[in-house]
């Protein structure tokens, strides 16, 4: 019996494969779109040759761009929109996002069904970024502080307070910081609102030790001006002066009046902008 050849089943395996990158060939389907069935590491790019010339260049934008601001956003938008280009937005507590579709689906025309549907490759999207200031005020939103803490977010913040402010607010600042050592009884809301704290604290009068009292007078409620986003203007932000006496001690923290609305109206001032700069209606939704 005459020696049989034994082939490897490795080689055997590659010489199936490159038989069948040779016999490839693009078949058509749906829509005249060729296409062929490779390995995974097979480098698509030798099977241009095999496509009819109209395939070659793409016959699609496959796009996503991200943008900051909605100005730049809106100018993408109208440079490539169509008949067909769809607007989506998304408003939440804490912020908002819009996607544009540039190729989105033909919609119908009267009473004539839509036509096949597209690709939705090509997309742009805007996340809007909120302002240092906006995040620096939630961030010590109903967060207790000290009675020096206070103050010093009182100072570095001073930027947003309209009321107090200037010479008020600086006065605020220094009392809180000078009597850091007092010793405080007790804290009443006055019938204008602000909050009356009386202490006492250690002094020296000539060479002899003794007690002082005195009360401090604080607003009980802050107005700023802050806004929730990069790229608009400063929205009217109330909150209300909270305060704890413990041990004679006392500690300050604020509440912040509705942040949710506000961020939601600022919100719906951007989608009113970008409907009318892009003439195109912004859907509440979000792609999936």
């Amino acid at each position: 019996m005459p020696d049989a050849t034994i082939i490897p089943a490795e080689p055997a395996v590659e010489t199936l494969l490159k038989a069948g990158k040779a016999m490839a060939l693009p078949v058509t389907d749906y829509g005249g779109t060729p296409f062929v069935v490779v390995p995974k590491d097979y480098r698509v790019e030798s099977l241009e040759k095999l496509l009819p010339a109209q395939f070659v260049a793409p016959q699609w934008v496959n796009q996503r761009v991200a943008f900051q601001d909605a100005g730049s956003f809106c100018d993408y938008v109208k440079q490539f929109k169509t008949f067909r280009t769809q607007i989506f937005g998304r408003v939440q507590d804490t912020g908002c996002s819009l996607e544009a579709v540039i190729d989105y689906h033909t919609p119908k025309a009267g009473r004539v069904e839509a036509s096949a549907p597209e690709r939705t490759a090509h997309r742009a999207t805007l996340v809007l970024e909120q302002t240092a200031e906006w995040k620096a005020w939630m961030a010590k939103d109903r967060q207790k502080m000290a009675q020096t803490e206070f103050a010093l977010f009182i100072e570095e913040n001073d930027r947003v307070f309209r009321s107090p402010g200037g010479a008020d607010l600086r006065e605020m600042v220094l009392s809180l910081e000078g009597h850091c050592n007092a010793r405080f009884n007790s804290a009443i809301r006055l019938q204008d609102g602000r909050v009356k704290i009386s202490y006492e604290e250690d002094v020296e009068v000539r060479g002899s030790q003794g007690a002082a009292t005195g009360h401090l007078e604080l607003p009980g409620e802050f107005l700023c001006g802050i806004a929730p986003f990069e790229g608009m203007g400063p929205y009217e932000v109330r909150s209300r002066l909270r305060y704890r006496l413990a041990e004679r001690r006392i500690t300050f923290w604020y509440e912040t009046i509705t942040p949710h609305v506000i961020v939601r109206d600022a919100a719906r001032q951007v989608l009113d902008e970008v409907e009318k700069a892009t003439e195109i209606k912004v859907l509440l939704g979000t792609l999936e």
